[in-house]
Protein backbone atom coordinates (compact mmCIF):
# COMPACT_ATOMS: atom_id res chain seq x y z
CA UNK A 1 0.00 0.00 0.00
CA UNK A 2 2.86 2.39 0.73
CA UNK A 3 3.63 2.68 -2.98
CA UNK A 4 0.60 5.01 -3.22
CA UNK A 5 2.43 7.63 -1.18
CA UNK A 6 4.69 9.85 -3.28
CA UNK A 7 5.86 13.29 -2.18
CA UNK A 8 5.11 15.80 -4.95
CA UNK A 9 7.39 18.65 -5.92
CA UNK A 10 6.41 22.14 -4.81
CA UNK A 11 4.83 24.19 -7.62
CA UNK A 12 3.42 27.70 -7.79
CA UNK A 13 -0.33 28.26 -8.06
CA UNK A 14 0.08 29.54 -11.62
CA UNK A 15 1.93 26.36 -12.58
CA UNK A 16 -0.77 24.24 -10.94
CA UNK A 17 -3.54 26.03 -12.83
CA UNK A 18 -1.72 25.62 -16.13
CA UNK A 19 -1.06 21.95 -15.41
CA UNK A 20 -4.72 21.38 -14.44
CA UNK A 21 -5.92 23.01 -17.66
CA UNK A 22 -3.74 20.71 -19.75
CA UNK A 23 -4.56 17.60 -17.73
CA UNK A 24 -8.30 18.23 -18.01
CA UNK A 25 -8.03 17.80 -21.79
CA UNK A 26 -7.07 14.14 -21.44
CA UNK A 27 -9.60 11.53 -22.49
CA UNK A 28 -8.13 9.09 -19.96
CA UNK A 29 -9.34 10.98 -16.90
CA UNK A 30 -12.41 9.85 -14.93
CA UNK A 31 -15.60 11.42 -16.28
CA UNK A 32 -15.94 14.04 -13.55
CA UNK A 33 -12.52 15.52 -14.33
CA UNK A 34 -12.70 15.66 -18.13
CA UNK A 35 -12.82 19.27 -19.33
CA UNK A 36 -13.06 20.36 -15.68
CA UNK A 37 -9.72 22.03 -14.78
CA UNK A 38 -11.17 23.43 -11.54
CA UNK A 39 -12.00 19.91 -10.36
CA UNK A 40 -8.53 18.73 -11.32
CA UNK A 41 -6.96 21.63 -9.42
CA UNK A 42 -9.02 20.82 -6.33
CA UNK A 43 -7.86 17.20 -6.41
CA UNK A 44 -4.27 18.39 -6.77
CA UNK A 45 -4.66 20.60 -3.69
CA UNK A 46 -5.97 17.68 -1.66
CA UNK A 47 -3.03 15.66 -2.93
CA UNK A 48 -0.61 18.33 -1.73
CA UNK A 49 -2.28 18.42 1.69
CA UNK A 50 -1.97 14.63 2.00
CA UNK A 51 1.50 14.38 0.46
CA UNK A 52 0.43 12.18 -2.47
CA UNK A 53 0.70 12.46 -6.23
CA UNK A 54 -2.12 14.30 -8.01
CA UNK A 55 -3.16 11.22 -10.00
CA UNK A 56 -3.44 9.22 -6.79
CA UNK A 57 -5.65 11.96 -5.39
CA UNK A 58 -7.89 11.95 -8.48
CA UNK A 59 -8.42 8.19 -8.22
CA UNK A 60 -8.60 7.80 -4.44
CA UNK A 61 -10.50 10.94 -3.34
CA UNK A 62 -14.18 11.13 -4.19
CA UNK A 63 -16.53 14.10 -3.94
CA UNK A 64 -20.15 13.34 -3.11
CA UNK A 65 -22.68 16.16 -2.91
CA UNK A 66 -19.84 18.62 -2.44
CA UNK A 67 -18.13 16.57 0.29
CA UNK A 68 -14.71 14.99 -0.29
CA UNK A 69 -14.25 11.39 0.81
CA UNK A 70 -11.20 9.14 0.93
CA UNK A 71 -11.02 5.46 0.05
CA UNK A 72 -10.26 3.09 2.91
CA UNK A 73 -7.27 1.74 0.99
CA UNK A 74 -5.69 5.22 0.91
CA UNK A 75 -6.44 5.68 4.62
CA UNK A 76 -4.51 2.49 5.29
CA UNK A 77 -1.63 3.56 3.03
CA UNK A 78 -1.30 6.98 4.66
CA UNK A 79 -1.29 5.40 8.12
CA UNK A 80 1.50 3.01 7.20
CA UNK A 81 3.44 5.75 5.42
CA UNK A 82 3.36 7.73 8.69
CA UNK A 83 5.16 4.84 10.38
CA UNK A 84 2.22 3.30 12.24
CA UNK A 85 1.50 -0.43 12.19
CA UNK A 86 -1.83 -1.56 10.66
CA UNK A 87 -3.16 -5.09 10.87
CA UNK A 88 -6.47 -6.24 9.33
CA UNK A 89 -8.14 -9.63 9.59
CA UNK A 90 -11.62 -11.06 9.20
CA UNK A 91 -14.14 -12.97 7.14
CA UNK A 92 -17.71 -12.56 5.89
CA UNK A 93 -19.08 -12.28 9.44
CA UNK A 94 -16.49 -10.19 11.27
CA UNK A 95 -13.49 -7.93 10.60
CA UNK A 96 -10.94 -6.42 12.99
CA UNK A 97 -8.44 -3.62 12.39
CA UNK A 98 -5.69 -2.84 14.89
CA UNK A 99 -3.28 0.09 14.77
CA UNK A 100 -0.16 0.60 16.88
CA UNK A 101 1.21 4.12 16.68
CA UNK A 102 4.95 4.54 16.30
CA UNK A 103 4.94 7.16 19.09
CA UNK A 104 2.94 4.91 21.47
CA UNK A 105 3.96 1.31 20.75
CA UNK A 106 2.57 -0.01 24.02
CA UNK A 107 -1.05 0.74 23.15
CA UNK A 108 -3.14 -1.01 20.50
CA UNK A 109 -6.10 0.77 18.92
CA UNK A 110 -8.77 -1.70 17.82
CA UNK A 111 -11.97 -1.45 15.79
CA UNK A 112 -14.32 -4.31 14.99
CA UNK A 113 -17.16 -4.54 12.50
CA UNK A 114 -19.54 -7.49 12.56
CA UNK A 115 -22.55 -8.60 10.59
CA UNK A 116 -24.76 -7.60 13.53
CA UNK A 117 -23.32 -4.08 13.47
CA UNK A 118 -23.89 -3.77 9.73
CA UNK A 119 -27.45 -5.03 10.10
CA UNK A 120 -28.19 -2.54 12.87
CA UNK A 121 -26.93 0.22 10.54
CA UNK A 122 -29.25 -1.03 7.78
CA UNK A 123 -26.29 -1.87 5.52
CA UNK A 124 -26.25 -5.67 5.36
CA UNK A 125 -27.53 -7.16 2.11
CA UNK A 126 -27.47 -3.84 0.21
CA UNK A 127 -25.33 -3.12 -2.83
CA UNK A 128 -21.77 -4.31 -2.39
CA UNK A 129 -22.54 -5.52 1.13
CA UNK A 130 -24.48 -8.32 -0.54
CA UNK A 131 -21.73 -9.03 -3.09
CA UNK A 132 -18.62 -8.93 -0.89
CA UNK A 133 -19.47 -8.56 2.82
CA UNK A 134 -15.96 -9.60 3.89
CA UNK A 135 -14.35 -6.69 2.04
CA UNK A 136 -16.95 -4.20 3.23
CA UNK A 137 -16.49 -5.20 6.87
CA UNK A 138 -12.73 -4.73 6.55
CA UNK A 139 -13.09 -1.31 4.90
CA UNK A 140 -15.37 -0.14 7.69
CA UNK A 141 -13.06 -1.46 10.40
CA UNK A 142 -10.08 0.29 8.75
CA UNK A 143 -11.76 3.69 8.34
CA UNK A 144 -13.10 3.65 11.89
CA UNK A 145 -9.77 2.63 13.41
CA UNK A 146 -7.75 5.20 11.44
CA UNK A 147 -10.10 7.98 12.57
CA UNK A 148 -9.66 6.95 16.20
CA UNK A 149 -5.94 6.18 16.19
CA UNK A 150 -4.31 8.67 13.82
CA UNK A 151 -6.77 11.10 12.27
CA UNK A 152 -3.92 13.54 11.61
CA UNK A 153 -2.88 11.53 8.53
CA UNK A 154 -6.27 12.17 6.87
CA UNK A 155 -5.99 15.97 6.50
CA UNK A 156 -9.66 16.30 7.45
CA UNK A 157 -10.98 13.66 5.00
CA UNK A 158 -12.25 11.34 7.72
CA UNK A 159 -14.92 9.33 5.91
CA UNK A 160 -15.17 6.89 3.03
CA UNK A 161 -17.48 7.48 0.04
CA UNK A 162 -20.15 5.08 1.32
CA UNK A 163 -20.17 6.71 4.74
CA UNK A 164 -20.69 10.12 3.12
CA UNK A 165 -23.54 8.69 1.02
CA UNK A 166 -25.21 7.53 4.24
CA UNK A 167 -24.76 10.94 5.88
CA UNK A 168 -26.14 12.68 2.80
CA UNK A 169 -29.16 10.40 2.74
CA UNK A 170 -29.96 11.12 6.39
CA UNK A 171 -29.56 14.86 5.86
CA UNK A 172 -31.95 14.82 2.92
CA UNK A 173 -34.49 13.15 5.20
CA UNK A 174 -33.98 15.81 7.87
CA UNK A 175 -34.38 18.55 5.27
CA UNK A 176 -37.78 17.12 4.38
CA UNK A 177 -39.10 18.44 7.74
CA UNK A 178 -39.90 22.11 7.16
CA UNK A 179 -40.75 24.39 10.05
CA UNK A 180 -43.99 26.20 9.34
CA UNK A 181 -45.32 29.17 11.35
CA UNK A 182 -48.90 28.71 12.56
CA UNK A 183 -51.46 30.96 10.87
CA UNK A 184 -52.67 33.95 12.85
CA UNK A 185 -56.31 34.41 13.81
CA UNK A 186 -56.49 37.61 11.77
CA UNK A 187 -55.68 36.06 8.42
CA UNK A 188 -55.23 32.75 6.67
CA UNK A 189 -52.01 32.90 4.69
CA UNK A 190 -51.47 30.66 1.73
CA UNK A 191 -49.60 27.61 3.06
CA UNK A 192 -47.80 27.17 -0.25
CA UNK A 193 -46.48 23.85 -1.52
CA UNK A 194 -46.18 21.16 1.10
CA UNK A 195 -42.84 19.44 1.77
CA UNK A 196 -42.60 15.98 0.24
CA UNK A 197 -40.16 13.16 0.82
CA UNK A 198 -37.30 12.95 -1.66
CA UNK A 199 -36.67 9.26 -2.47
CA UNK A 200 -33.52 9.89 -4.53
CA UNK A 201 -30.93 9.71 -1.68
CA UNK A 202 -32.28 6.32 -0.50
CA UNK A 203 -32.31 4.98 -4.02
CA UNK A 204 -28.78 6.23 -4.69
CA UNK A 205 -27.50 4.48 -1.57
CA UNK A 206 -29.20 1.20 -2.49
CA UNK A 207 -28.02 1.32 -6.13
CA UNK A 208 -24.50 2.63 -5.46
CA UNK A 209 -22.73 -0.65 -6.36
CA UNK A 210 -25.30 -2.07 -8.79
CA UNK A 211 -24.88 -0.98 -12.42
CA UNK A 212 -28.37 -2.15 -13.43
CA UNK A 213 -30.04 -0.33 -10.55
CA UNK A 214 -28.03 2.83 -11.33
CA UNK A 215 -29.16 2.68 -14.95
CA UNK A 216 -32.82 2.49 -13.98
CA UNK A 217 -32.43 5.23 -11.36
CA UNK A 218 -30.71 7.52 -13.87
CA UNK A 219 -33.44 6.95 -16.44
CA UNK A 220 -36.20 7.63 -13.91
CA UNK A 221 -34.56 10.75 -12.47
CA UNK A 222 -33.79 12.15 -15.91
CA UNK A 223 -37.45 11.84 -16.94
CA UNK A 224 -38.85 13.26 -13.68
CA UNK A 225 -36.20 15.90 -12.87
CA UNK A 226 -34.12 16.64 -16.00
CA UNK A 227 -31.99 19.33 -14.34
CA UNK A 228 -31.26 17.50 -11.09
CA UNK A 229 -27.50 17.83 -10.31
CA UNK A 230 -27.49 14.30 -8.86
CA UNK A 231 -27.74 12.98 -12.42
CA UNK A 232 -24.04 13.84 -12.78
CA UNK A 233 -23.19 11.78 -9.66
CA UNK A 234 -25.12 8.77 -10.96
CA UNK A 235 -23.52 9.23 -14.38
CA UNK A 236 -19.98 9.26 -12.99
CA UNK A 237 -20.63 6.28 -10.70
CA UNK A 238 -22.09 4.28 -13.59
CA UNK A 239 -18.97 4.90 -15.66
CA UNK A 240 -16.78 3.94 -12.71
CA UNK A 241 -18.58 0.64 -12.12
CA UNK A 242 -18.44 -0.21 -15.80
CA UNK A 243 -14.70 0.47 -16.08
CA UNK A 244 -13.56 -1.38 -12.97
CA UNK A 245 -14.10 -5.12 -12.87
CA UNK A 246 -12.29 -5.86 -9.60
CA UNK A 247 -14.40 -5.92 -6.42
CA UNK A 248 -13.09 -2.60 -5.15
CA UNK A 249 -15.65 -0.22 -3.83
CA UNK A 250 -13.87 2.88 -2.69
CA UNK A 251 -11.69 3.59 -5.65
CA UNK A 252 -14.07 5.61 -7.86
CA UNK A 253 -14.66 9.30 -7.81
CA UNK A 254 -17.78 11.41 -7.96
CA UNK A 255 -17.89 15.12 -8.57
CA UNK A 256 -21.06 17.11 -8.85
CA UNK A 257 -20.98 18.41 -12.39
CA UNK A 258 -24.19 19.47 -14.13
CA UNK A 259 -22.35 19.74 -17.46
CA UNK A 260 -21.87 16.00 -17.72
CA UNK A 261 -23.98 13.95 -20.15
CA UNK A 262 -27.28 12.82 -18.76
CA UNK A 263 -27.10 9.24 -20.03
CA UNK A 264 -25.13 6.42 -18.52
CA UNK A 265 -22.43 4.99 -20.82
CA UNK A 266 -24.37 1.75 -21.08
CA UNK A 267 -27.15 0.41 -23.23
CA UNK A 268 -30.38 1.43 -21.57
CA UNK A 269 -32.45 -0.85 -23.79
CA UNK A 270 -31.44 -3.81 -21.66
CA UNK A 271 -33.00 -2.19 -18.61
CA UNK A 272 -36.41 -1.85 -20.24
Amino acid sequence: MNELIQRPQVASLADKIKYAEHLAQSGLLPASYKQQPANVLLAMEYGDALGIHQMTAINEINVISGRPAMSASLMQSLTRAAGHTVRVSGDAERAVCTIVRKDDPEFEHRSEWTRAKAESSNLWGRGHWAKDPSLMLKWRAISECVRLACSEVLAGLKYTPEEVVEFTSREYKQDDVVDQAPPTTESKPDPGPQATHDPVPDRMREAWDDIEALRKLHKWLRSSKPGDPRLAEIQARGEELQTHTEPEVHEGEIVEDPTQDETLPINEETAQ
